[in-house]
């Protein structure tokens, strides 16, 4: 069972205990496709009065035969997904949770909305301290989702790099990609709101400018991108931003300090063709522009480095064979068609044999 399910099926659990007296657990397993584990998770449901414990290779939970009236949890760090276990847990309850270092990402706010809708009493919404008013017998709601900043941010990329125009519908929300766009025009890419969409394309020549522009510096001359904690840059765009400052003339330092193999897909793209030197598991200096030459590549199993990979295949007029995909694939139904409307000329390997 995935760990996002899990304190919504917490609380199902801690009311039929309540109300019937059944004693009930759940288990799921520790599989998260690399060393990023779920002690976020646990500690914030440990914190809770959730108790769990380790059994062959599964986390099994139990849920509290009693929730305290009230429960104050300062979270180990601002984790969006054990932020949204925590909430949809605390808003079926019963109970007043007060959560400190919560995350405060606009899909994160968009949950609170849809919990407020069913039922639940919110304070504190798009801050990093949330107070939530637990209701057990939460409504049925309809939930809109709004534009990810993470799949913008592969299409501006895409744009950029292949020196292409597109239009991005339904992107044009302040709130989500306002901070993204400030980091694009660093680049020199044109980015126009027209209504609800944002138009993508180079302003010429991809470059930063390291003297007028403002952009934070590591040392003279090398500027330098580093995630953070909304608002922050969302560290799940880095991976394309690699590929971006490829195909940008001069230097730019990527740093990932959240997940210590989140570069690690680098290596693949000097394979590529790619000028990346790796300082450390958390920075790598990436200098351009470069001419990507295309081959066979094996991805790894992690979705957005499959992203970037399979962006920078689409920048010159080479023959990339990737490997892995489906990573990509399960996250991105539709990518190749998408991108093939766009122009791209992708075809399925298993297809030509």
């Amino acid at each position: 069972m995935r760990v996002l399910s899990m304190g919504i099926i917490i609380t199902e659990i801690a009311t039929a205990r309540t109300l019937f007296g059944v004693s009930m657990e759940v288990e799921i397993r520790n599989d998260s496709g690399g060393v990023r584990s779920i002690a976020a998770h646990l500690d914030s449901f440990k914190k809770a009065g959730v108790e769990f414990k380790y059994v062959d290779g599964f986390v099994k939970f139990t849920a509290p035969k009693k929730t305290d009236k009230s429960c104050d949890i300062w979270q180990l760090g601002a984790s969006v997904t054990a932020t949204k276990n925590l909430f949809m847990y605390a808003a079926g309850s019963g109970s007043d949770f007060v959560i400190t270092d919560a995350a405060c990402e606009p899909h994160v706010n968009k949950l609170l909305r849809m919990l407020q809708t069913m039922g639940a009493e919110v304070e504190g919404i798009g801050s990093n301290k949330v107070t939530i008013y637990g209701n057990k017998k939460l409504k049925g709601a309809t939930f809109e989702p709004g534009p990810d900043f993470v799949d913008v941010a592969g299409l501006m990329v895409a744009a950029a790099v292949t020196d292409g125009k597109i239009r991005i519908k339904g992107a044009n929300v302040p709130e989500v990609v306002n901070g993204m766009i400030n980091w694009f025009e660093l680049f020199n890419v044109k980015i126009e709101k027209e209504g609800k969409d944002l138009i993508v394309s180079r302003n010429g020549e991809l470059t930063i400018d390291t003297v007028n522009s403002g952009v934070p510096l590591a040392a003279p001359g090398l500027p330098k991108l580093s995630p953070g904690p909304w608002p922050g840059f969302p560290v799940d765009a880095i991976p394309v931003m690699a590929v971006l400052a490829s195909k940008t003339k001069g230097r730019l330092l990527l740093k990932n300090w959240m997940y210590e193999s989140g570069l690690e897909f680098v290596r693949e793209l000097n394979a590529m063709g790619a000028d990346i030197f790796v300082s450390d598991p958390e920075r790598v200096i990436v200098t351009g522009p470069v001419n990507f030459k295309g081959g066979v590549i094996v991805t790894p199993n992690v979705i957005q480095a499959c992203k970037a990979i399979f962006i920078a295949a689409l920048c010159d007029p080479v023959v990339t064979e990737i490997h892995g995909v489906d990573i990509l694939r399960r996250r991105y139904p539709n990518v190749f068609e998408t991108y093939t409307s766009l122009g791209a000329i992708i075809e399925r390997v298993d297809d030509l044999r």
